[in-house]
């Protein structure tokens, strides 16, 4: 049985710099699990990378966001065989994707 994904935010500290993770925890069959879904960089790429004062800030909207797509798009397998089958799924779901954050700006 599996149960709802949660990311959140994780740093760690070293004498030189403080790292920023993505990490995705979840319950299965009752047993905790953990994985890292991104490497962010340190306060100083962060702050390079997005041009802004306030790193910690930008990597909590940018969870936001990740958690905000992970939750909107329940999925669930899809069994094709059929090679035209397999392209109309994929287009469909493309086209939804684009739609989706077209209307969300």
């Amino acid at each position: 049985m599996l149960s709802e994904v949660l990311m959140r935010l994780t740093m760690t500290k070293s004498k030189n710099s403080t790292n920023f993770y993505i990490i995705e925890s979840a319950y299965i069959n009752g047993k905790p699990t953990l994985k890292t879904v991104e490497k962010l960089g340190n306060l100083e790429e962060i702050k390079e990378r997005k041009h802004i004062d306030d790193p910690i800030a930008c990597a909590k909207i940018y969870l936001a966001k990740l958690n905000a797509v992970k939750t909107d798009f329940k999925t669930r397998p899809a069994y094709l065989q059929r090679n035209d089958g397999i392209k109309a799924h994929f287009l469909t779901c493309f086209l939804s994707l684009i739609l989706y954050r077209y209307y969300r700006i």
